[in-house]
């Protein structure tokens, strides 16, 4: 059996829909998380939060490809 190495990436996503990728101490406003999940992404861990001074809720999501992770069954955990 052959050992796949994962790629990780952590995205933020807002109740709009809107979706940032966190990378490099910064982040970049991407096309998504369904274009993410159609790239092969898969979510492995998610973390509701909201910034200080605002009621906007966001989540941070945890996301795997090419790896053995959560695989389909997404959600909380």
């Amino acid at each position: 059996m052959k050992n796949k190495t994962s790629e990780y990436r952590y995205v933020i996503l807002d109740y709009n829909g809107n979706c940032w990728l966190v990378q490099d101490n910064a982040t970049q406003k991407t096309s998504g998380l369904p274009s993410m999940l159609d790239e092969g992404w898969v979510p492995v861990r998610e973390t509701p939060f909201h910034t200080e001074g605002t009621v906007t809720p966001y989540v941070l999501i945890l996301l795997e490809r090419d790896g053995a992770g959560a695989g389909n069954d997404f959600g909380f955990a």
